[in-house]
């Protein structure tokens, strides 16, 4: 049986279930503080400190405050990577990777010393510098995408957020940064003839995996970490425990999915699909980026990434008559916002709507006025 902890005034702890307790009460001028200490008999201990300095009129609030003022960048940046990771945040990998960048930047420079210019030139930094892979870390090329580089402000943003909320620093100069639009109308998807190009242009090993993406329109990162478990073929049901969007969904499979999935030999003491190297391990990066691209320009495809066969997957349902709803709830989007971007798709279906009024007799007008009517 869990242990409840009593409530004592004055101490909380942020966040819930992380183990780092906090301490708030005013002091002899009516001001309010907050102050981050660490364990929980700590905090009771400095709470009751705080309190006996400001009844006998020896707390000196220039000490806290000053305490605050001087957090480093680095500091705010370790913050909200513990936050993060106790929060259970998802992509770890890429957050850290994003919020190290700032840290290493600006390592000793005082937070509240951040200012928009700053930012700015930042992100002209991050715009015009990208590493070409792994391989040759020390290459720069030009072109870091818009959405990278809003990404990254984005996470020190949250970085700042957090450090505003815990009173290190009195504004958020991220949020007084424009952050230019990004261009996310792109989609791409693969005929039947370049998927069968592309299925025998490939080792027989990747073919679940491209089907797997191609029927069901799973991201990547929730195709690589799926478990056997997860998996229910009597009700032809695959869970995904947690999306992008922090929800649990259900993906239908089909015949062809299924096919695939089976086809695959389950490894002992692995609970996933698609098998890493080692030992309980899932596959971390699918089919090799530098093999993919072999794959693509020994069949003729161009201009396609991995992530095109989720766009796929949507236009195809699109472009066969599915409501934009039924796709969006089958993508995983949040809204059906997201979806709207293959509303084009179905200019077909359009075309057939707006011919109904050329039909003798049609009363395409009446019915809208009833259906006004019930809505009202």
């Amino acid at each position: 049986m869990a242990r409840i902890v009593k409530k004592k005034r004055g101490i909380f702890e942020r966040p819930k279930g992380s183990g780092v307790w906090w301490i708030c009460y005013y002091d002899q001028f009516g001001t309010k503080h907050r102050e981050k200490v660490g364990l929980r008999s700590a905090a009771v201990n400095q709470y009751q400190r705080r309190k006996v300095e400001v009844t006998q009129k020896k707390f000196d609030p220039d000490e806290i405050d000053g305490k605050h003022h001087n957090a480093t960048v680095s500091q705010i940046i370790e913050d909200y990577l513990k936050s993060s990771e106790s929060a259970g945040r998802r992509a770890m990998k890429d957050i850290r990777i994003r919020a190290l960048y700032w840290k290493g930047l600006w390592p000793d420079k005082a937070a509240r010393s951040i200012v928009p210019s700053d930012i700015e030139n930042a992100r002209l930094e991050l715009a015009g510098v990208k590493l070409k892979s792994n391989k040759h870390k020390t290459d720069p090329v030009s072109g870091r995408s818009v959405a990278t580089v809003n990404r990254y402000l984005a996470t020190l943003k949250a970085a700042f957020s957090l450090a505003l909320r815990n009173g290190k620093v009195e504004r958020n100069p991220v949020s007084m940064v424009k952050l230019p639009k990004e261009n996310n109308k792109r989609i791409r998807w693969l005929t039947d003839d370049e998927e069968s190009r592309l299925l025998a242009g490939m080792p027989r090993e990747y073919h679940p995996l491209v089907l797997v993406a191609l029927h069901t329109g799973m991201r990547k990162s929730e195709q690589l970490s799926l478990k056997w478990a997860e998996i229910d073929f009597q009700r032809r049901l695959i869970h995904i425990p947690k999306t992008k969007a922090g929800e649990a969904r259900h993906i239908p499979m089909n015949d062809v999915v299924i096919g695939a999935l089976q086809s695959i030999p389950r490894m002992l003491h692995n609970p996933y699909v698609f098998c890493g190297r080692k030992t309980g391990e899932h596959l971390k990066n699918g089919v090799k980026n530098s093999d993919w691209k072999t794959y693509l320009r020994a069949t003729g495809i161009e201009d396609f990434h991995w992530h095109d066969l989720r766009h796929t997957f949507a236009s195809r349902l699109v472009m066969k008559g599915v409501d934009l709803y039924t796709v969006s709830k089958l993508m995983g989007h949040y809204s059906t916002q997201v979806t709207e971007r293959y509303a084009h798709l179905a200019s077909d279906h359009l075309q057939r709507a707006v011919d109904s009024l050329t039909i003798p007799g049609a009363q395409v007008t009446p019915k809208l006025t009833l259906a006004k009517k019930a809505l009202a």
